[in-house]
């Protein structure tokens, strides 16, 4: 009972101070021999003995075995009193402690755990309370304050992320622990704690429990790439090309809209050209894909780039010319082709050696320029003939006193929160950086419009 009184006393809680007094009451009845080891006894009997200035009182001490009976008052007293004195410091130090952290105490609304989301300043609590802990309290103290968090946070990721990446530096099993009651328990659908806990298992060397981690999320989160690409990004690290390209056929070929067939298509050329160093089959594998998807600009930029990395030395310039005729000649949108006429242009300045062939397609460019100019003005007059043709009509309502549909406050609908618990969705092109430029090495050919007289059109 002494040792828990101790562990109560030195733990930084919002009742400390009761602990305090239910301390000093349980020493004051309860003999000191007892509750003591015989080391514990003999260092507090030496400190009371140095309190003693009677030297004829401490001559009266009876003791048995060594240890002051209860039949002398004033030395049990003075042991009882270096007892409670010692734990007080202790205390002063706990209740310096709870001083630190009594504001985060004091904003914890809700420690249980409830389906309904917590409000903002709840959570943004909770994790100041995490930090601060981590940067002044103890290992024990850190796991602890993570222990009650994750109850009444138990349905946020980010929470059990920063859990598991604390625990990852202390304790493997503890580690994997978390990341197991986190993805089987609580968030069996969150696709950014499974993919953590997939790259931890492999991080171990745990190659198999990675991979059936990959599997099992993609069975309950189908049709995400993020983990379609994970899975095949494992293959890759493990050396198994075969594998890879198995996988990324399979998403081409089973790909449930175009937006997703045109991303893997794309990732899939650009596997085959850098880790393959197969610019044949890169090249057929955007064909195809633009035959599905003739209205893809990602598609044509793609293999636009592809063929300027093997400029000059398996693409000539032939082979350019004919790719800018094809998509010139593409259903893609008038500022689409504006933009891929002029990479053409600056194609020819950079490395093209004919000046009629040149004039020529700077003219076709400032065509182009111009009929985008066009357009654009077009629509802008449209846009202004409406906005006026509105205003009319609001004002002829107004004067038969109508009241105007666009002034009526409609019943505000109740504000539902978001469901942390939601499987996690990821658009197709969310988590992927589209400059495919910049993915093989190419150089940005990023000038202004002005470069090639855009802004020396007219625009009046």
């Amino acid at each position: 009972m002494f040792e828990i009184y101790q562990q109560l006393i030195s733990i930084p809680m919002s009742q400390h101070s009761q602990h305090l007094e239910a301390f000093k009451t349980f020493i004051g009845q309860n003999d000191p021999g007892a509750m003591l080891s015989q080391e514990q006894y003999e260092a507090v009997k030496a400190e009371a003995k140095k309190r003693v200035t009677d030297s004829a009182e401490a001559s009266g001490t009876k003791t048995i075995n060594g240890r002051v009976t209860e039949g002398d008052n004033s030395e049990v007293a003075r042991i009882r009193l270096v007892i409670i004195e010692r734990q007080q410091e202790v205390y002063r130090k706990t209740e310096t402690e709870v001083l630190k952290r009594i504001h985060f105490e004091n904003n914890i609304k809700r420690s249980y755990f409830h389906v309904t989301p917590l409000d903002k300043a709840q959570l943004k609590n909770w994790k100041s309370y995490i930090d601060f802990e981590i940067e002044n309290g103890t290992h024990a103290s850190i796991v602890v304050l993570f222990e009650r968090c994750c109850i009444a946070c138990a349905l946020y990721e980010d929470i059990w992320l920063k859990y598991a990446k604390y625990m990852q530096l202390h304790d493997v099993e503890a580690t994997r622990a978390i990341y197991k009651r986190a993805c089987t328990i609580h968030l069996p659908l969150k696709a950014d704690l499974h993919l953590a806990w997939a790259f931890f298992e492999e991080n171990q060397g745990q190659n198999e429990a990675a991979w059936a981690i990959l599997n099992q999320l993609e069975q309950a989160v189908p049709n995400l790439p993020l983990i379609s690409m994970r899975r095949i990004s494992f293959y890759r690290r493990q050396g198994k090309p075969d594998d890879v390209v198995g996988l990324f056929e399979h998403y081409v070929q089973h790909a449930v809209s175009k937006e997703a067939r045109n991303f893997f298509a794309a990732k899939y050329a650009r596997y085959l050209y850098k880790i393959g160093g197969n610019f044949e089959k890169a090249k057929q594998v955007l064909l195809d894909a633009i035959k599905n998807d003739p209205k893809c600009y990602i598609l044509y930029l793609q293999t636009l780039d592809l063929h300027y990395q093997e400029y000059p030395r398996n693409v000539k310039d032939k082979q350019i010319f004919e790719l800018f005729d094809r998509i010139m000649a593409s259903e893609l949108t008038l500022d689409e082709k504006v933009e891929f006429s002029r990479r053409r242009v600056e194609f020819l300045e950079d490395f093209g050696i004919e000046a009629t062939k040149m004039n020529e397609y700077y003219e076709k460019h400032q065509q182009l320029v111009r009929q985008y100019q066009r357009e654009r003005k077009q629509k802008a007059i449209q846009i202004d003939i409406e906005k006026e043709l509105e205003a009319k009509r609001m004002k002829k309502m107004a004067r038969k006193g109508v009241p105007a549909a666009t002034n009526y406050q409609y019943p505000a609908m109740p504000v539902i929160p978001a469901d942390p618990s939601a499987t996690a969705t990821q658009g197709y092109y969310g988590n992927t950086d589209w400059n495919y430029a910049a993915s093989y090495g190419q150089t940005q050919y990023d000038y202004p419009y002005g470069s090639y007289g855009y802004n020396n059109v007219p625009t009046t």
